[in-house]
């Protein structure tokens, strides 16, 4: 544990060497493809990225805002920095993403060792922030730029964004009053950064979006385009998307889908609800009756699919039989995982005014059912997998075991293998031999 004069000398002696940047990133995908963004940005302005914060001269928090508590973490960490600040005042502390979007001056009012606070749309513009001195600067306009062309992510797997923003307006979603209006990013600057992931190691991409199937709507431009031209790109193994909205999903995506072999089958489809009425009161602008039809076409055109989704539990004004209804969905649908959380009121969104809150009680009640749930079809499924055989893509080591390694399926499972003659970055086949809630054993058949 550091004392205070240890942390002042290392962060001195950080100083004289060169400019050391660190990054702390909360929340979704698409934050943790900004922070990639940012990094880069950095690197290119001199800084040398650290995962040492105590060294670090700029700390940057990269912010989520979709859920109360992701806000007090933030919260809880500026804190802290404030505290370092007022020992070591030389270093200087950036807030950015959707919490830095919605709170905007009152992070600097409550936090006055803030430096700069950056808006969600204003990436591009902090060659010119970083130039500028003093403190409580408050960036969150809109930027021409989406994002600078070609940032490599060296690795096996990326994340790309292609489209930022949604205006769905779900009744109870802070995304489009922080990420605005949905812009999409051109295909051939997309097609373009992917080859040049591809020449850096890439052999998985990730294609992103707050809802990725509004893809080219701005643009004249298509989902279905983007994925044929990503598709027929050398050298690209497997591509991923996230998220995809229910309500935009129809027949003939399925079919594309199906029809290209590169495409993952793994689909992440949020239903939030098993309750019409609650579907309706989110403004959702789809049935459970369509989406049982979407689930049903994806089993049938594509070969052993994961579907995963989210859940919302204690959606205002929810009573038993709406709970009782999201149950039977997911008994009847058996997702893969589903990812489930307690309805968090955002300021700003219509749910936050709802009546009939649900007492917090009743929602962590509501939500250990569902988890306990949840959690048996996820080892059931997991189980049924055990004596089949799964492409895996090897991507790291083990970090408990320095005898394996781990990989993931095309439907995103993760796989823990020995191997004598396989390596990182190996795409091979396995036999699944063991299988709890949260990972797949296998052994490979050419062993």
């Amino acid at each position: 544990m550091f004392t205070h004069s240890d942390k002042m000398s290392l962060f001195e002696r950080g100083l004289k060497q060169k400019k050391k940047a660190h990054i702390i990133t909360y929340g979704c995908q698409m934050n943790r493809y900004d922070s990639v963004v940012i990094s880069r940005i950095l690197e290119a302005e001199g800084y040398e990225l650290t995962t040492d914060e105590d060294c670090a001269s700029f700390i940057l928090i990269n912010t989520c805002s979709i859920r109360k508590h992701a806000e007090d973490k933030v919260l809880s960490k500026l804190g802290r920095l404030a505290v370092r600040k007022k020992i070591t005042p030389d270093i200087r502390i950036a807030v950015c993403g959707c919490m830095a979007q919605r709170l905007g001056n009152k992070l600097t009012q409550r936090f006055p060792e803030i430096d700069f606070v950056l808006g969600t749309s204003m990436i591009t513009e902090l060659p010119n922030i970083l130039k500028v001195e003093g403190r409580k600067r408050i960036y969150t306009g809109e930027s021409s730029c989406l994002y600078p062309s070609t940032i490599p992510e060296k690795g096996l797997k990326s994340y790309l964004a292609v489209i930022l923003g949604c205006d769905n307006y779900c009744s109870y979603c802070i995304v489009p009053f922080v990420r605005g209006k949905p812009r999409s990013r051109g295909k051939i600057e997309i097609i373009r950064e992917i080859e040049e992931l591809i020449k850096s190691g890439c052999k998985e991409i990730t294609l992103l979006g707050q809802n990725i199937l509004a893809y080219g709507r701005d643009i004249d431009e298509s989902f279905r385009a983007l994925l044929k031209g990503v598709h027929a790109i050398d050298g690209l193994m497997r591509i991923r998307f996230l998220t995809s909205h229910p309500r935009d999903i129809t027949a003939d995506l399925v079919d594309i889908f199906s029809e290209l072999p590169k495409v993952c089958e793994h689909f992440h489809l949020p239903v939030q609800s098993g309750s019409d009425r609650i579907l309706g009161l989110m403004k959702r602008g789809y049935t459970i009756d369509h989406y049982k039809r979407i689930v049903d076409k994806i089993r049938q055109k594509c070969s052993c699919p994961s579907i995963t989704t989210d859940l919302i539990v204690g959606f205002p004004g929810e009573t038993m039989n709406d709970f009782d209804d999201t149950m039977r969905l997911v008994g009847e649908l058996r997702f893969d995982t589903a990812f489930c959380f307690k309805y968090s009121p955002r300021e700003g969104t219509p749910a936050c005014k709802f009546q009939d809150q649900v007492p917090e009680e009743e929602k962590i009640r509501r939500l250990k059912e569902l988890l306990d749930m949840q959690k048996d079809i996820t080892l059931q499924i997991n189980q049924d997998m055990v004596g089949g055989v799964q492409e895996i893509l090897l991507d790291e080591k083990n970090p408990k075991d320095d005898g394996s390694l781990l990989g993931r399926t095309r439907g995103d499972k993760v796989v823990v293998v020995s191997t004598k003659i396989h390596k990182i970055g190996d795409i091979g086949i396995v036999r699944i031999v063991k299988a709890d809630n949260y990972c797949l054993q296998g052994e490979f058949v050419d062993e």
